[in-house]
């Protein structure tokens, strides 16, 4: 209220002044901050006459759960990702807004590891895998070193070649696949290394027994070639006597003896000997060369053969020679008459002969003729 001139209420007497009103009774409502972060709109109300003094504390409209968030480091459980990180309200970190959840890591940015596995080839050896440490997924598959026959095992063993001439065969291979390393291959056979047998043969010599030759087992290849044991004249069962001429026309009964196989002569021709006017008792005109013709053997002491006569035995002459002095088949019987062979058999012969000294001899005696 205010005292004015009756007169003149422009003239101010009693300057204008009221009763004071309690403090907060007129407020206003002016923006601030509660430093509450999970209030937006934050108002509080002060007095209108001094907006320093607050009536109504500064407040502000509770937020939404999770309008405010913040990502903070969790785990989540699964050991295949990193840097886990979960969302969660700034006002109450205890309310999740985005679960807990991290980057999956692979082979290329986890961890791995290298570890013994079997690839199920038995041709390889040092068998690994490489695995993913957190789940033991298989990042590079198991697989080993490929053997061969440079560091592989290997086995040794028999075999057949195909080539007689080779022995003691033997191939080499692979153990886990039985490949071959060194081809099936045997030792070259010769004779003075590899098993041998003798065995009969036949040199093609008639002066050999008991012929052998020695041959290998494996091929038959000849070693020693056939050869035997040379005959001689030692051996009674190799030897042949037979009739011949030894040209003495005072021996009879020539025999040599030779080697059966070849004819050589282990004796040479020989006869018995014998006195002038030697008549044989058998001969054979078989055309042989031997004892062909019945002859008179005569000596140097004779002067000359008067009669050389052959009967049948009828008593028939079937040979006569007369007036000779040489031991000749030209003065003996050949065994015909007439030109024809006669019968085998006994013929009765007579000789008439006069020596140097004058001495007259007169023989008679049988003769066998043989085929």
């Amino acid at each position: 209220m205010q005292g004015v001139e009756v007169c003149d209420n422009s003239i101010i007497c009693i300057p204008c002044a009221g009763t004071q009103v309690p403090l907060c009774t007129n407020t206003v409502m002016l923006s601030c901050n509660d430093n509450n972060p999970c209030t937006i709109n934050d108002m509080q109300g002060v007095e209108v006459c001094d907006n320093s003094i607050i009536c109504i504390p500064c407040a502000g409209t509770q937020v939404p759960s999770c309008t405010n968030t913040v990502m903070l480091p969790c785990n989540d459980g699964n050991p295949c990702t990193i840097n886990d990180m979960q969302g969660v309200e700034i006002c109450d970190n205890n309310i999740i807004c985005i679960p807990c959840a991290g980057s999956v890591i692979n082979c290329s940015t986890g961890p791995i590891s290298v570890v013994n596995c079997n690839d199920g080839n038995p041709c390889t050896i040092n068998d690994v895998q490489t695995i993913l440490v957190c789940d033991g997924s298989i990042c590079v598959p198991c697989m080993g070193e490929l053997q061969n026959c440079s560091n592989g095992m290997k086995t040794i063993s028999a075999c057949d070649d195909g080539d007689p001439d080779t022995e003691n065969d033997m191939i080499t291979i692979l153990n886990c696949d039985g490949s071959v390393c060194i081809p099936c291959k045997g030792t070259d056979v010769n004779c003075a290394t590899s098993p041998t047998t003798t065995q009969a043969c036949n040199d093609g010599d008639d002066c050999t027994i008991n012929d052998m030759e020695t041959i290998l087992i494996s091929n038959g290849d000849i070693c020693l070639p056939c050869s035997g044991t040379v005959l001689d004249c030692s051996g009674d069962e190799v030897i042949v006597v037979k009739p011949c001429d030894d040209g003495d026309q005072t021996t009879i009964n020539d025999i040599e003896v030779i080697l059966e196989c070849d004819g050589s002569i282990c004796l040479p021709c020989a006869g018995t000997s014998i006195k002038t006017g030697f008549v044989p008792n058998v001969f054979s005109p078989n055309g042989d060369g031997i004892n062909d013709d019945l002859m008179i053997y005569l000596g140097n002491d004779v002067k000359v053969v008067y009669k050389f006569e052959v009967f049948d035995r009828w008593g028939s002459k079937i040979f006569s020679r007369s007036n000779f002095s040489t031991t000749e088949t030209q003065y003996g019987w050949d065994g015909t008459y007439n030109g024809s062979k006669v019968n085998q058999g006994v013929y009765i012969y007579f000789v008439q002969m006069e020596y140097l000294n004058g001495q007259i001899e007169t023989q008679r005696g049988s003769v066998t003729l043989l085929d």
